[in-house]
C-alpha cells in the first residue's frame, strides 16, 4: 500500500483537496503577494490553477502531491503544502514545499507542516534526504528551512521557476 498524503500536527492538517476548495485555491494562486516567490513567480489565471492541481494535486492513489493545509481548530484554509519528486540533483529525491496564505504567514505553520513533511519522507519513503528549493529572494521561506534544520546544498536554474536555492535536510543517523 502506498503512503498517504494526509498528514497530521498538532495544529495542522495536510489533506487532498477537492472540488469544494478549488475557490480558495484559486484566490490564493491570484494573489501577487503569496505568489511572488512561488512556483513561476506571478499570480496564476484561473486556467493555471487547474492546469497545476491537475499535474500536482494529491491524488488517492498517489503517494506525492500537493495538499491543502487546514487548520484544526477552526478548519480554515492556510496554504497548500507537499511532497513531489525533485531531481534537480540528478538524484531521485523528493521536494518538500509550502506556500501560505498571506494572513497564515509568521505563526510557525511553514516551520510545522515543513517538519511532517520531512518525518513523512523519512518514514514513509525511505529517503536519505529531503531537498527544499526556495527562490533567493524569499527570506521567510529560507529562514524556516534553516530553522528545520536543513543546510545549503547550492543553487540551480529550474526551468519553471528560475534560479533556486538548494536546501538539505538528510535522515539521522542511528546511534
Amino acid at each position: 500500500m502506498k503512503p498517504t498524503m494526509i498528514l497530521e500536527t498538532p495544529r495542522l492538517i495536510l489533506r487532498r483537496h477537492g472540488v469544494q476548495d478549488h475557490p480558495w485555491l484559486q484566490h490564493l494562486f491570484a494573489d501577487p503577494a503569496v505568489m511572488r516567490h512561488a512556483f513561476a513567480g506571478h499570480p496564476f489565471t484561473e486556467a493555471e490553477t487547474r492546469a497545476f492541481l491537475d499535474a500536482y494535486g494529491a491524488r488517492p492513489d498517489e503517494a506525492h502531491g500537493i495538499g491543502v493545509i487546514v487548520a484544526r481548530d477552526t478548519g480554515s484554509l492556510l496554504g497548500v503544502a507537499g511532497l513531489l519528486p525533485c531531481d534537480a540533483l540528478g538524484e531521485d529525491d523528493v521536494e518538500l514545499g509550502f506556500v501560505l496564505a498571506t494572513a497564515a504567514q509568521g505563526r510557525g505553520y511553514a516551520q510545522e507542516i515543513g517538519r511532517a513533511q520531512i518525518d513523512h519522507a523519512f518514514s514513509a519513503f525511505g529517503k536519505s534526504r529531503v531537498l527544499a528549493l526556495a527562490s533567493p529572494h524569499n527570506q521567510a521561506s529560507l529562514k524556516a528551512l534553516e530553522r528545520l534544520g536543513m543546510q545549503p546544498f547550492g543553487e540551480v536554474e529550474s526551468p519553471q521557476r528560475g534560479p533556486r536555492l538548494v536546501r538539505v535536510a538528510f535522515r539521522p543517523q542511528a546511534a
